[in-house]
């Protein structure tokens, strides 16, 4: 068979994840954050003949809390895919019993992103 011993479509053999939090000491309430997320080649099609390329994304965000009048509030910025890495998130076929002749789909990454929140406990 044409699929058989073959990699399922859209899993990575390889996925590595990692979180650094640093906390300031200097700064109290203040903290830092980096994650780095990388997943190997991925298989594009049943037969294995086309692969999505591997990828590396890396994330940065930054935090405050603090009190405003005994409310607990903190202030978060972050930076998705700072590198602005073009890859493909999600590889998948459109057949979910493997058929040979299924049409195959992917989505694209997301592009750096920067994103603000404000958090306020109640």
């Amino acid at each position: 068979m044409l699929t058989s011993h073959k990699q399922v479509v859209g899993v990575a053999p390889v996925q590595v994840s990692l979180l650094l939090d640093y906390h300031s000491v200097w700064m109290r309430g203040a903290a830092v954050n980096a994650s780095i997320h990388g997943v190997s080649q991925r298989a594009a099609d049943v037969e294995n003949r086309n692969f999505a390329a591997g990828f590396t994304t890396l994330d940065l965000g930054a935090r405050y809390g603090f009190h405003l009048y005994h409310v607990p509030v903190v202030l978060r910025f972050g930076v998705s895919n700072v590198t602005d890495e073009r890859y493909w998130a999600s590889v998948y076929p459109s057949s979910i019993n493997g058929a040979a002749n299924a049409m195959n789909s992917a989505v694209a990454g997301m592009p750096r992103t920067y994103h603000a929140t404000t958090e306020i406990e109640f």
